[in-house]
């Protein structure tokens, strides 16, 4: 994060790349975004109701998974739909530079199967990874802030890795 600070420092203002408070510029931009994280957050409450309690309480602190995909979501949103897709929109124009940031956002996620993760597992995480980020897009645009996608790509990694270790 301190390096992202000092790239944006020396090189992209802060409020250019949406690192400013929230304003509700399209508000039906952020449906998807709702829905999105409502379903995320009903599945993992689905999940966390059906397991029994002795079976998590031995896990890995959900407040520590919480801290992580926070730090997780707040860099990768800020690099992918702010950084990068502030320069590509640039560049390329508003509509290529978004199909563009969201396609490297979708090959970042390529970078699991380095940690083992099976190829055709990453290549479904890449697909997922290019649709979440369109989500994720809408609500920056909506509210022309990164923080809103930032904290809800945070919560929905949360739910992901929650389920995961349940």
């Amino acid at each position: 994060m301190a390096y992202l600070l000092l790239i944006t420092l020396l090189f992209l203002p802060a409020d250019r790349i949406g690192l400013r408070c929230p304003q509700l510029a399209r508000p039906r931009y952020l449906l998807p975004f709702a829905l999105w994280l409502l379903v995320a957050l009903g599945t993992w409450l689905t999940v966390r109701m059906s397991v029994p309690l002795a079976v998590t309480a031995n896990a890995i602190d959900p407040w520590l998974i919480l801290r992580t995909t926070l730090v997780v979501g707040v860099t990768e949103e800020w690099v992918f739909r702010g950084i990068v897709f502030a320069v590509l929109a640039r560049w390329l124009g508003l509509r290529r530079g978004a199909y563009a940031a969201l396609a490297a956002f979708g090959c970042f996620h390529l970078m699991n199967i380095v940690i083992g993760m099976p190829v055709a597992g990453a290549l479904a995480q890449t697909v997922l990874a290019f649709m979440s980020g369109s989500i994720l897009l809408l609500a920056a645009i909506a509210t022309r802030s990164l923080w809103i996608p930032m904290i809800g790509h945070g919560l929905y990694d949360f739910f992901v890795f929650d389920i995961a270790r349940m």
